[in-house]
């Protein structure tokens, strides 16, 4: 054991019998009623190296489903920051790194040098991501002025910290000349920042807490003329600690409560305030916990409240220590539900029975549910069968707020999870058949419907197909593309899902392309045999325009259009029932300009009604037009700003769909939205298991618990890893042998906002085995073009070891690998080209190579059709290279 962390240990020990003096000399009887403390406590305790014995101070940031928690650890050579997470803030704590997440800095700065890093408070901003406000502790703690400084973080996932300068500092010779430590709570306004921070003379422990605002989070300015807001009430008392949360007019603080003669402080008390600056300390209502004899490891010390309101129930985690170190607990207030005054009445009545909620089903968007068989194998599965989309967490803060509503899920609350790849009227049926058969509401029930995307388009079509005998009494549409979406167009007639689909959309489609397509003579063929409802999204209105001259292009026209939809019409019976929710955050395709298409493009089947080359923009969500999103006659909601995610995310979407529901008074959390792109997503469909190394040598996937990568996801039921903010450099990708091993399709997508790169790596493993791959990742998509080129490449060199071992007839096996050869000629000096920035020259070398694979498929069709998957993908990586040339 460090002899630093005996001495603490010691300390523990020593002050354990004047703790409980101080109870009976110094301690009112406690105030129980309210705060219950949970019976499992405590809740955290520290178990990795850092932390010693130590885990203390927690701070957290709860999403809707899951708690984010930091916290500080000490192993006798100094207080660490530290990071876990939760999926209901009380058990299953995981500790996704073994270091701290932010470490004592040893190197000297300016004049400071730190012994500790403590109390971080942590705020998660959409756009800026988090940002941390913690205790910097120098060397000189012991006394003098300035020893406690406050600091600032940034992150973009709450782990990986970049640690600013110093934001705030004691004033020289006042009450906090000693520096600001013991804890410090910040709220976020609509013009900036206010803190109350706790801080000490300079040769003194006296404690007080004071109070600053900032417009930016990193120049403050103190209030109340430099002094305290919250001071002892005793002369022996120190205050410090605070957590400060504002509703409804209402400034609510908890605070921690001690002795000079005693470290730390042994009671958590209450105040409130109008303008945070006076505050009131009801005497009904402290002190909120005191010390615990009969508890043993909160029996020496309680301090560092943190409390989260979350609809009717208070929150509270804490420190508690005992002789054995410092722990975290937790504690709920739940408040009484609001009642009615009732009537007067000379007999009483039995009270009313509740009247139940009507059922309420939420219908996600396109690639919202999930079917391993049925997306990586193509073996149709009934709806009963489909589920959440593993790595898609969009609906999820959206379900956690409606539960707090009152909704039960699968009692009033469900979520049909359907088949996207099918026409939309397939799915409409299922929703019928769900509702009577699953949901299955009394005889004279209706339900709500809540339909997010091309969802609103599912539950829709079941009101117009079922009219007059549906069930619905409304629906809610969120961005629901009514007229479709002019960029379907590059999905449907170029097999391009980037201008189409979000991050996370994307990737199911993508899957399904690079797994089944290549059975197909091109994948726009694919992708209309195998997702049809894309076909059902095409936009109904003219929306090509010639970029010379600007001439449109009739819809009517054209060779793929959307008949379906044109036949849906819209109904009084619908427009009675429809709530439409639309989303205006800027400019949306609502033009596209096109060219006529060249000879490549037709061989590989892109662009039959003409090649796109440029957009136009108009109001929408950036996904889906404004003009599309409302359905004329029916109620319409406009919310500015909003993008075509953040109906289901940001507060102004949610409360909107809370007031339809006639849910008002529920407290809104925002589900913190995390970048994702550019992510990498791997999968195999085979009897393997998969573990992927990051360029930092983070892992995630089989054997590793918990998952080391930020924000990352794996699924072992279905063997995908997905990683989000893709580090540049080189990924490990391990496929793992199960059982007896086998053969195995290895699939690795790289997704980006210009393009996305998918490939695919079959090969076999014998039992105990393990196959390594290499993923190079390249941010600035300055190299993809050369990725591309080699990857063609090494493909070709690949197909041609496979012709050379299949057991054919030679003649064709000789005019095969001569065809294959001749691909590799034009392929080969490519990466060179890229390199002297040959450009023109390049796409000619690549034309030529599409020309020859073309003429390789047509005699492996006739001839070895063993073949046509390989040649297949290295024309779409082909085809992918020549269009990267040309934007």
């Amino acid at each position: 054991m460090p002899a630093r962390n005996f001495w603490f240990k010691l300390l523990f020990k020593l002050l354990f019998f004047s703790a409980l003096v101080f109870i009976f000399l110094f301690t009112p009887k406690s105030a129980f009623a309210d705060w219950v403390k949970y019976s499992g406590n405590p809740i955290f305790s520290p178990s990795l190296s850092w932390e010693g014995q130590n885990a203390k101070s927690p701070m957290l940031i709860s999403d809707g489903m899951e708690y984010k928690m930091w916290y500080v650890g000490n192993d006798g050579s100094g207080w660490r920051i530290g990071y876990a997470n939760s999926n209901n803030g009380i058990t299953g704590w995981k500790k996704p790194t073994n270091s701290p997440v932010i470490d004592i800095k040893a190197e000297v700065v300016d004049d400071w040098q730190e012994r500790d890093v403590h109390e971080p408070f942590v705020i998660y901003d959409q756009t800026e991501g988090y940002k941390m406000w913690y205790s910097s502790v120098g060397t000189n703690w012991q006394g003098g002025p300035d020893r406690f400084r406050l600091r600032y973080a940034t992150s973009g996932n709450g782990i990986d910290w970049d640690e600013k300068d110093w934001v705030l500092r004691g004033t020289p010779g006042k009450w906090d000349g000693g520096g600001l430590y013991r804890g410090h709570s910040i709220i976020k306004t609509k013009t900036g920042y206010q803190m109350w921070y706790a801080g000490t003379e300079s040769w003194s422990w006296k404690w007080k807490i004071g109070y600053a605002i900032s417009s930016d989070g990193i120049n403050w300015e103190k209030q109340n003329d430099g002094n305290p807001v919250i001071e002892p009430s005793s002369p022996w008392e120190n205050v410090y600690f605070p957590k400060v949360i504002f509703e409804n007019g209402i400034y609510e603080m908890w605070y921690a409560r001690g002795a000079d003669n005693l470290p730390l402080p042994t009671q958590i008390v209450y105040a409130t305030s109008t303008d945070g600056i006076h505050w009131n300390k009801p005497a009904d209502k402290n002190p909120v916990f005191t010390i615990d004899s009969s508890s043993p490891w909160e029996s020496v010390y309680i301090t560092s409240p943190f409390v989260l309101k979350q609809g009717n129930i208070y929150k509270m985690w804490y420190s508690g220590a005992g002789p054995e170190g410092w722990q975290i607990g937790y504690a709920e207030n739940v408040l009484p539900e609001p009642t009615a005054t009732p009537t007067p009445t000379l007999t009483p009545t039995p009270s009313p029975t509740p009247t139940p909620l009507q059922p309420l089903i939420l219908l996600p968007g396109l690639g919202g549910g999930w079917n391993h068989q049925e997306i990586f194998l193509g073996i149709k599965r009934p709806q009963s069968e489909w589920y959440k989309t593993p790595f898609r967490d969009d609906y999820n803060g959206l379900i956690k707020i409606l539960q707090n509503a009152g909704y039960t899920l699968n009692q009033d609350l469900f979520v049909f999870y359907y088949n996207w790849l099918q026409p939309i009227n397939q799915s409409a049926d299922e929703l019928k058949d769900y509702i009577n058969d699953v949901v299955n509401p009394p005889p004279e029930t209706k339900v709500d419907l809540i339909g997010h995307s091309l969802g609103g388009l599912v539950a829709r079509t079941y009101i117009q197909r079922n009219s007059g005998t549906h069930r619905v009494d409304q629906l809610i549409t969120l961005g629901s593309p009514h007229k479709g979406a002019p960029q379907v167009y590059k999905a449907w007639e170029g097999a391009d899902l980037t201008g189409l689909l979000g991050e996370k959309e994307r990737i199911g489609a993508g899957i399904i392309l690079r797994l089944r397509g290549f059975g197909y003579p091109n994948l726009v063929s694919a992708i209309q045999t195998l997702v049809p409802s894309l076909g059902n999204l095409l936009f109904i209105d003219d929306y090509l325009k010639w970029n010379e001259g600007g001439v449109i292009k009739l819809e009517a026209s054209m060779s793929q259009r959307n008949i379906w939809l044109h036949g849906l019409g819209i109904s009084s019976e619908l427009l009675a029932l429809a709530n439409t929710m639309v989303g205006t955050a800027g400019d949306t395709p609502r033009w596209l300009k096109i060219v006529e298409r060249n000879q490549i493009d037709a061989k590989l089947g892109r662009w039959e009604d003409g090649k796109p080359i440029g957009e136009e923009f108009a109001s929408g969500d950036r996904t889906v037009l404004e003009e599309s999103a409302k359905l004329l006659g029916a109620n319409i909601f406009t919310l500015a700003g909003l993008n075509h995610g953040d109906l289901v995310k940001k507060t102004e979407g949610l409360t909107k769909i809370l007031e339809l529901l006639g849910k008002t008074g529920v407290s809104v959390v925002e589900q913190p939205k995390i970048p994702f792109e550019p992510a990498l997503v791997f999968t195999v469909a085979s009897p393997v298991n998969l573990r992927v190394t990051d360029p930092l040598g983070r892992q995630i996937g089989a054997g590793i618990d918990p998952p080391q990568i930020p924000n990352a996801t794996f699924s072992a039921q279905e063997k995908i890893i997905v990683i989000p903010e893709a580090l540049d450099g080189e990924y490990k990708v391990e496929v793992l042998s199960e059982g007896s091993g086998g053969s195995y399709n290895l699939l690795i997508g790289q997704l980006t906002q210009k393009q996305d790169i998918w490939s695919s790596y079959q090969d076999s493993i014998g039992s105990g085995e393990t196959d390594t791959y290499a993923v190079p990742v390249d941010n600035t998509l300055t190299t993809t073009d050369s990725y591309l080129a080699n990857l063609i490449n090494l493909k070709l060199k690949n197909l041609l070891k496979e012709i050379r071992q299949q057991k054919i007839n030679p003649l064709i096996k000789a005019k095969l690998t001569s065809k294959v050869l001749k691909i590799l000629g034009q392929t080969k000096p490519i990466p060179i080209l890229l390199n002297l920035e040959k450009d023109k020259l390049t796409q000619k070398f690549v034309q030529r190579a599409i020309e020859e694979t073309i003429n390789a498929i047509d005699y492996a069709e006739k001839f070895n059709p063993a073949s046509l998957p390989s040649l297949r993908e290295i024309l779409d990586l082909l085809g992918q290279l020549h269009q990267l040339l040309e934007d």
